[in-house]
């Protein structure tokens, strides 16, 4: 397999840059964000973020919840060994808030399982799946996990992917849909696939205490309004040769930002001295 391919007049090569997922879409607004983040990798982890740990307990415990290689149905399973188990996995640094999370992701868990159909069936659960896209010599790895994967029995031939969401419903993930459902489509609509589907839909369930508290449901009917600007933004990042800073709104998110734009920022005396 080639390891470079000219790409507008310029060889370029790829073999160095990451998988395109929905995780790094945000990062391809800005040639040295995603530079620094995904590909040089100077950016240090900012240490223990409760909701990030509490969002990936509640994860690895609906993991466990519904993992298909278990004979059980949902709702025997011991959630709440489960909950304790991935709670105690994040290293929460206060005891306190450990506890409240606990009982907060033993209830969430309980609540959504109690609200899932009987007639779904699930294939997988934390799934990482990838497949290799090319043009004119130029390869791409598009990948993403997905949370659960699963199919109704009313609707044998459209396959679900179910992305679990812990914080409050904000703005649908159309970008992030599009990189999923092209990947289903890829594995599971060829003749040779082991379960082979001909329709596909991610599910962005919002949970809370109450279980789930809304559902989003994208299909490529919606994915499509925003791939072609993707992809277009994919390429011209990933086969860059220079990295500059390109500042919008994404700078107010961006782990680089202090450093980046210090403009931005200013010493707390400063602004005292503003009202002194």
């Amino acid at each position: 397999m080639p390891t470079s391919a000219q790409w507008r007049g310029k060889t370029i090569n790829y073999t160095k840059f990451p998988n395109l997922t929905p995780s790094k879409v945000s990062a391809l607004h800005c040639h040295k964000q995603f530079n620094e983040v995904h590909i040089l990798k100077t950016v240090e982890p900012e240490g223990f973020a409760r909701p990030l740990a509490y969002g990936s307990a509640v994860h690895e415990t609906l993991k466990d919840v519904f993992n298909p290689e278990y004979s059980a149905s949902p709702m025997p399973r011991n959630v709440k060994g489960a909950a304790i188990k991935a709670i105690t996995r994040q290293g929460y640094p206060n005891t306190a808030e450990r506890d409240e999370d606990t009982a907060k992701c033993i209830a969430t868990v309980e609540a959504y399982v109690a609200q899932s159909a009987p007639e779904e069936v699930t294939l997988g659960v934390e799934m990482f799946e990838n497949a290799k896209v090319g043009q004119n010599g130029i390869t791409v790895t598009l990948g993403a996990k997905f949370d659960r994967l699963l199919f109704s029995q009313t609707t044998p031939d459209t396959l679900v992917i179910r992305d679990y969401k812990t914080g409050k419903p904000t703005e649908t993930d159309l970008e992030g849909a599009a990189i999923m459902l092209a990947i289903a489509a890829l594995r599971y609509k060829k003749q040779d696939s082991p379960r082979r589907f001909e329709h596909f839909a991610v599910e962005y369930d919002f949970l809370s205490e109450k279980g789930l508290v809304e559902r989003r449901t994208v299909t490529f009917a919606e994915a499509k309004m925003v791939w072609a600007d993707l992809k277009s933004r994919a390429l011209c990042v990933y086969h860059a040769t220079e990295f500059p800073a390109e500042p919008g709104e994404h700078c107010a998110f961006c782990p680089i930002r202090k450093q980046c734009r210090p403009e931005l920022f200013a010493e707390m005396d400063e602004v005292d001295a503003l009202f002194s």
